[in-house]
């Protein structure tokens, strides 16, 4: 049973890592295309228009968003479509957030 518990939160952390990899890779060194960043990982993006010089803050958030997902999904295994959709219109809304408040260096 304690494997159960943990299954989002272990899919979506590979998934999280997979979709980071990719991302990288399309960008390309910072001359790709940048909106792939911006789609997956919103929250380090808003983050990152108000602390510019700590990287590291913007890596490790863009490591936890998938994991605290599955965690979320985890926690209410018998609400789990109400949960994603939740998840869903959380992370849409903070793309549209991101993408209204591209920093200056991104355009």
């Amino acid at each position: 049973m304690e494997k159960k518990k943990w299954n989002y939160c272990f899919k979506l952390s590979i998934i999280g890592l997979l979709l980071m990899l990719i991302a990288i890779v399309i960008t390309g060194g910072g001359h790709g295309q940048l909106e792939l960043f911006f789609s997956l990982f919103p929250y380090s993006f808003l983050i990152g228009n108000f602390v510019s010089e700590e990287v590291w803050i913007i890596m490790i958030l863009m490591l936890l968003q998938f994991p605290v997902y599955g965690y979320f999904l985890d926690k209410k295994p018998n609400n789990l479509k109400r949960t994603a959709l939740i998840i869903s219109i959380i992370h849409i809304v903070f793309v549209i957030l991101a993408f209204q408040n591209l920093n200056a260096g991104f355009k």
